[in-house]
């Protein structure tokens, strides 16, 4: 991934100091194909937002708008 498409994209980059209590994982699915089946993941980006282990929402491509209003949904 180009390192100016991972910074507008990349949740970890954007969110990780604001929220402490919300880990940002990347997955490169192509090294990990059985995580992109598992998921259901068809596009790229594809954001996936679990709490208490569970999947609660998904996000598909890279609206940063979207893309902070499910992160702080997920913080609240």
């Amino acid at each position: 991934m180009e390192s100016a498409h991972r910074a507008s994209t990349d949740p970890g980059a954007v969110h990780s100091e604001q929220y402490h209590d919300i880990g940002f994982v990347s997955v490169d699915v192509d090294r990990v194909a059985p995580v992109a089946q598992a998921y259901g993941i068809r596009a790229m980006p594809t954001f996936i937002f679990f709490k208490h282990g569970e999947k609660s929402d998904d996000l598909m491509g890279t609206s940063k708008a979207g893309l902070e209003g499910k992160v702080k949904t997920l913080a609240s």
